[in-house]
């Protein structure tokens, strides 16, 4: 299994990459995932009125507090995460379809949930993932047309990583 101890760049069902510096990861806690874990939703709201749609960009720990292992056997640590979603929100903030070439959208919330934050608004600790939720406007037709008839169902994140392995 290996574990992204950097992530260059971020996605939706498209993206752009970003540098970053390199930082060393820590092993993933051993905790079994639960049934609510494995049914994290990537897209899981569509504004048709306003062509925005919502969800998790990237999910590094369930609500279980299990660390997320996604369909690469990749995963993140929460920190390594924070700084690729604050990264891009300054740097980028473009859609890009399939992570192919040209513009179709752009960055309209970034909100990376963590255990302290929940807390800080009044939340119980494991009252969400610890993961990087957005919303994306879609501008581009063809690429709307395809959210909601259902063709991209998820979030995908494009980008460089230093991959370590783990136990």
């Amino acid at each position: 299994m290996l574990a992204s101890s950097q992530l260059a760049g971020t996605a939706f069902l498209f993206l752009r990459t970003m540098p970053m510096a390199k930082k060393s990861s820590k092993p993933a806690s051993v905790i079994e995932p639960s049934e609510e874990d494995d049914k994290i939703v990537h897209v899981a709201r569509i504004d048709e009125d306003h062509r925005i749609v919502f969800g998790w960009a990237s999910v590094a720990f369930g609500k279980s507090g299990a660390q997320v292992v996604d369909s690469h056997r990749s995963m993140i640590d929460t920190e390594d995460l924070e700084t690729a979603a604050y990264a891009f929100t300054l740097q980028f903030r473009e859609l890009n379809e399939c992570h192919g070439p040209g513009f179709c959208g752009a960055l309209v919330e970034s909100f990376m949930v963590t255990p302290d934050k929940l807390v800080m608004m009044g939340l119980e600790r494991d009252a969400l993932p610890t993961g990087w939720w957005v919303g994306f406007y879609v501008e581009d037709d063809e690429a709307w047309e395809k959210v909601k008839k259902g063709e991209y169902t998820m979030f995908s994140i494009e980008g460089m990583a230093i991959e370590e392995e783990v136990a």
